[in-house]
């Protein structure tokens, strides 16, 4: 099949967790011998050539966070029209222009919706009958669940409060029209079930980037890791946790590195408490720290970052919902709800030994990727197999 993907941001340099599991969905359909071409925006200052089959409508905020005065002019226009910010936010005459340009040049067999957010393309003429949606949340509970937060200002109750219904009508027509949905957790995959999905949703299990083996233990040099997409409110939640009611626990003398865009919105009062930014190279940071901390708090989905830190196979201390959709773990990934479960869980393993064995790690990864490739490859077959008439009602 020829298949076109649509998503918000260029994933290729797979500056977050949702853009790394778009570069596992593209790396799969390349797998399973379909070709496919990419649509998204790129961020300002990105210079890297782009790969064969992406296409770029222009630059864009893809975060919020930077964008300035147009945030407040999407939110009017999204007033104005009685449509969800998130699908304002990412409509533009640019990508409307790009995809009308290449859905007339060429004829392709179905179409992939990344992201909720890009659901605004379904009202296109041309785009293909056979559709497929990408679930990396069930984003109206999200909303939901941030308006009813106590702790939240009125204004901010409205705007979620109107986001989550509004959204939730649109992720209802994306289940009730896609010929397939694909989610990240069996959670969200029931989610999309109460909207009245057509066909039953397919569970992926995204395997994040992949890590080489190492032929010998690492030898960290950072007693504690953590490492996200800061600029997502909802991340932001569970740093504010760590740093409000986790460090205060920990003895000062161990050492925390912070990595992540934008994690400097987040108050660091501690002289051992560092703050990185954005690190090339994921697994290498990992495999520098002795345990790695998932403070996760608020959310839905997969935690991409969860999974990678398994896979790189240095021991971790998550809250329950950092392991959302994973089931099966190494004895290496401790789980600890409370503030003072998880000091005392970080502290006991960083005071430890300082080589980590990384293999058991890389052995889950790959037994990981081989059950990806398989369920995304039986999924492709079922929806290249299905006919006309089995298509016939997505609008």
């Amino acid at each position: 099949m020829r298949i076109l993907l649509i998503t918000t941001s260029l994933p290729h340099l797979r500056k977050n967790g949702a853009e790394t599991a778009t570069m596992n969905l593209i790396a799969a359909i390349l797998a399973a011998g379909h070709t496919c071409e990419v649509v998204g925006y790129g961020r300002a200052g990105e210079t890297d050539a782009l790969p064969a089959g992406f296409h770029s409508a222009g630059t864009w905020p893809i975060e919020v966070e930077n964008a300035g005065a147009r945030a407040y002019v999407w939110m009017i226009a999204a007033l104005l029209t009685g449509k969800p910010y998130i699908t304002t936010k990412f409509r533009s005459a640019a990508m409307t222009r790009l995809l009308r340009r290449m859905l007339a040049a060429k004829s392709y067999d179905a179409v992939i919706v990344n992201h909720a957010h890009m659901a605004w393309v379904l009202d296109e003429p041309l785009l293909p009958r056979r559709r497929i949606a990408v679930a990396h949340n069930v984003e109206w509970q999200l909303y939901a669940a941030m308006g009813a937060d106590p702790k939240a200002s009125p204004v901010r109750r409205f705007v979620y409060g109107r986001e989550a219904r509004l959204v939730k009508a649109l992720e209802t027509r994306l289940a009730t029209t896609s010929a397939q949905i694909w989610t990240l957790t069996e959670a969200d995959a029931d989610g999309f079930r109460a909207l009245g999905a057509r066909s039953a949703p397919i569970v992926l299990g995204i395997p994040g980037q992949a890590f080489a083996a190492l032929d010998r233990p690492a030898v960290p040099r950072l007693d504690i890791g953590i490492l996200g997409n800061w600029a997502w409110d909802v991340n932001r939640k569970g740093l504010e946790w760590f740093i409000e009611a986790v460090v205060p626990l920990l003895p000062p003398s161990l050492s925390i590195g912070i990595a992540g865009n934008r994690a400097d919105l987040v108050p660091n009062p501690y002289g051992n408490v560092r703050y990185f930014g954005f690190v090339p190279d994921a697994g290498a940071f990992l495999r520098d720290c002795r345990v790695l901390a998932v403070p996760t708090q608020v959310g839905g989905g997969i935690q991409i970052k969860t999974i990678e830190g398994i896979s790189a196979g240095v021991p971790m201390v998550t809250t329950p919902l950092g392991l959302r959709g994973i089931t099966e773990v190494p004895d290496f990934v401790h789980v600890e709800p409370s503030a003072e479960g998880f000091a005392a869980r970080l502290s006991a393993i960083a005071q430890g030994p300082n080589c980590v064995d990384t293999s058991e790690g890389s052995r889950w990864a790959e037994a990981r990727a081989a059950g990806f490739q398989r369920s995304m490859r039986a999924a492709l077959d079922a929806l290249a197999a299905k006919g006309p008439a089995q298509i016939a009602g997505t609008t």
